[in-house]
């Protein structure tokens, strides 16, 4: 009997020994990581597409919307959303192509916009029972008239005052409204706003400029999130030497976009 509540105490022991290391690592991760290390666990186990070579589109379920994505595009495919009530972990696909014409590239893995002439688009969705989860961490996509509302008001600093202001706007030759921030550091982000026929706001794009810091390789561009879906965005990026082209590039990229609601 002895022997029997010795090899007890001893297994209570190891397995409490091995809880409390459990969780220490567990802290730990989410000290280092500032995400969740089980979310951060299934999504690179779990949640993850890989391009489908022989075929020219790839179906992915993503966020419970058929995606027919280009194959050879195809670049970081994550389609569940992993959010919970202590980590937002939103699915995300990207694509990611050659200017002008959206060539295939030869790119390296994790590495953005590594060449100027480089262009990504980018998906975000939020499951559609996100709410139940949280509700303050389902996706928001407001009007792009409301968001640049928002960014030309609203650029506050931890004292909540405003650290970033822009000008009344220039026009440029190539169909675009220039509006150049004051800001430095990370907020400094120039706007270029395009507007169509009845004057309404069809695509808007921040681009870094030579008062980012710390100075970037390349400065670049990033669009702001327009909805496919309610619970699908998509943006795109490219590098600021491409920024005269940018109407063109948004009908490319929207044409894109359309395709892959659409079965090949």
């Amino acid at each position: 009997m002895n022997v029997k509540k010795a090899l007890k105490v001893l297994v209570g022991f190891v397995l409490g020994a091995f809880a409390v290391l459990f969780v220490m690592a567990y802290i730990l991760l989410f000290a280092v990581t500032g995400t969740e290390p089980i979310s951060q666990m299934a999504r690179g186990f779990q949640n993850r597409c890989e391009s489908d070579l022989s075929k020219e589109t790839t179906l992915v379920n993503f966020v419970e919307r058929d995606l027919y994505l280009p194959s050879k595009h195809l670049h970081a495919c994550y389609p569940l959303d992993m959010s919970t009530s202590f980590d937002y972990d939103p699915a995300s696909v990207s694509l990611v192509g050659l200017l002008p014409d959206f060539s295939i590239p030869n790119f390296e893995p994790e590495i953005y916009l590594e060449k100027e002439d480089e262009i990504r688009i980018h998906f975000t969705g939020s499951r559609p029972d996100i709410n139940e989860v949280d509700p303050m961490i389902k996706l928001g996509f407001s009007d792009l008239e409301k968001s640049f509302n928002y960014m030309t008001n609203v650029k506050l600093n931890r004292d909540g005052q405003k650290i970033a202001k822009y000008d009344e706007g220039q026009k440029t030759d190539y169909g675009l409204t220039f509006y150049k921030t004051n800001a430095t550091g990370t907020f400094a982000k120039d706007l270029y706003v395009h507007r169509n026929d009845a004057g309404k706001i069809d695509f808007m794009i921040e681009c870094y400029n030579k008062d980012k810091k710390p100075a970037p390789r390349v400065f670049y561009c990033s669009s702001v999130s327009e909805s496919l879906y309610d619970n699908v965005s998509f943006k795109y990026g490219f590098t600021l030497k491409h920024i005269a082209d940018a109407e063109r590039i948004d009908r490319m990229v929207k044409d894109i976009v359309q395709d892959t609601v659409e079965a090949k």
